[in-house]
């Protein structure tokens, strides 16, 4: 991952030390203390800006079960326009749940945030202890089995 972002926050958070996330697994690190649990059947969307590409914003929606594509639209396009409106330039989606739950709403959150004009830093599919990036196709890197994390 390019630019790596770090995560701070508004006033209230500024005493707060600053973490870098260099990794995929860093972000998964730092997603539960983002939204304050660990999320299941979601999907989290983090949006990147300046200065020096920190998370400026943490959110979640729940995963249409069974999965539905207009759902996954609707979820993916109000995403997006919430990272436009607060001209947010980069994009931090991760999926928790199995890849039939999790890679409609990511297709579509691609689609959509692109279409936004923003950019895709990462997307990743969580689930079992292992992720999967849908946007590295470096089998060294990203095997088909998934990356195992703690």
């Amino acid at each position: 991952m390019n630019n790596t972002p770090s995560v701070s926050g508004s006033s209230a958070f500024s005493r707060q030390p600053r973490v870098r996330v260099s990794s995929p697994a860093d972000v998964l690190a730092v997603v539960p203390h983002l939204l304050g649990f660990h999320p299941g059947k979601s999907l989290v969307v983090m949006g990147v800006g300046r200065p020096r590409a920190r998370v400026q914003l943490a959110f979640r929606y729940d995963l249409p079960d069974p999965p539905d594509p207009v759902h996954a639209a609707d979820i993916a396009e109000h995403a997006a326009e919430v990272l436009r409106h607060r001209r947010l330039s980069s994009v931090i989606g991760v999926g928790y749940g199995p890849g039939a739950l999790v890679t409609p709403v990511a297709d579509a959150l691609a689609a959509a945030v692109r279409q936004a004009g923003l950019r895709l830093h990462e997307l990743m599919r969580v689930e079992d202890g292992r992720y999967w990036s849908y946007l590295c196709e470096n089998p060294e890197c990203c095997p088909a089995d998934g990356v195992p994390f703690d």
